[in-house]
């Protein structure tokens, strides 16, 4: 997988046992990514106060109806827990998204 990559995956709830299927951005870089399991955040539907739109910034791939990256969380994703990949964000919007995780680590 590479950064920017939109991926479906087994996303893990917070007790790390039960998961919900559902796409995922790749937000670590793309050296880290062969070494390591990729670290990722949600696609979810629902806007939040620490979400952002991914509206008209896919530049292959297709997501079902409107959609938003949830920056308030992030995991890493083994790569047994990635389904398939689904899509690609511009670098732009990548980069966006990787700014706003970073803000809210601040």
């Amino acid at each position: 997988m590479e950064q920017g990559d939109i991926i479906l995956t087994r996303f893990p709830f917070a007790n790390m046992i039960d998961y919900k299927i559902r796409p995922s951005i790749v937000v670590s870089n793309d050296k880290f990514n062969k070494k390591f399991d990729s670290w990722i955040c949600p696609v979810t539907s629902k806007e939040t106060e620490h979400c952002i739109p991914l509206e008209d910034s896919l530049v292959e791939g297709k997501l079902k109806m409107e959609s938003f990256a949830k920056t308030s969380a992030i995991t890493s994703a083994n790569p047994n827990l990635i389904l398939k990949k689904i899509g690609r964000l511009s670098k732009e919007k990548t980069k966006e998204i990787i700014e706003n995780l970073i803000q809210n680590m601040r």
